[in-house]
């Protein structure tokens, strides 16, 4: 692994699921880490994974990005109206 990996992070943010109640957190940094790793084997790099995550986080935080967002799917789906 990449010396430059922080795991204290990880370490943290495990910490702050344990205490999740509710277990929806848990399932957050699960779907977040397979969804990671299917990104990585599709070939994009770390720096676009974490720009679309970074992304949507800004979104969280400022809905009016809203429409970007949904501008910017818009382009990601076939023209044909198929979807795999």
């Amino acid at each position: 692994m990449n010396k430059q990996f922080d795991f204290s992070a990880i370490d943290e943010l495990l910490e702050k699921a344990l205490s999740d109640q509710t277990g929806e957190l848990s399932s957050l940094i699960n779907e977040l880490i397979l969804m990671g790793r299917k990104a990585g084997n599709s070939g994009m790099s770390l720096h676009e994974i974490a720009s679309v995550v970074t992304m949507g986080y800004y979104v969280s935080r400022e809905p009016e990005l809203e429409s970007l967002v949904q501008f910017l799917l818009s382009k990601t789906q076939p023209s044909d109206g198929y979807v795999n």
